[in-house]
């Protein structure tokens, strides 16, 4: 089912909702659940999620599998051009002592 969920117009692949996890020994696994980031919803309607056909506030996701590629790239890039920094912190903190 999971495969197939970008055909259908639910929470879960809404662009406000966040998925709830649960820890199972050293790896997160979802549950099913979550909750809405949308504040034009009511509060009370907001934590009842998900619903399988979404509801009229629904949004397409747009961190799909297509674009995917580029947001982890992003990020790498991201951490790449963070690394002389750390060098530098790491570098200090290890001489003060």
């Amino acid at each position: 089912m999971e495969d197939n969920q970008e055909f259908y117009s639910s929470c879960t692949n809404c662009k406000y909702f966040v998925q709830h996890y649960r820890k199972d020994g050293m790896y997160y696994k979802k549950v099913n659940c979550g909750h809405c980031l949308n504040f034009r919803l009511k509060m009370d309607m907001r934590k009842s999620f998900p619903f399988i056909n979404g509801c009229e506030k629904w949004e397409e996701d747009v961190t799909t599998s297509q674009n995917y590629e580029e947001v982890i790239a992003n990020a790498v890039n991201y951490m790449a051009s963070s690394l002389p920094a750390i060098q530098i912190f790491i570098h200090d903190y290890i001489t003060k002592k």
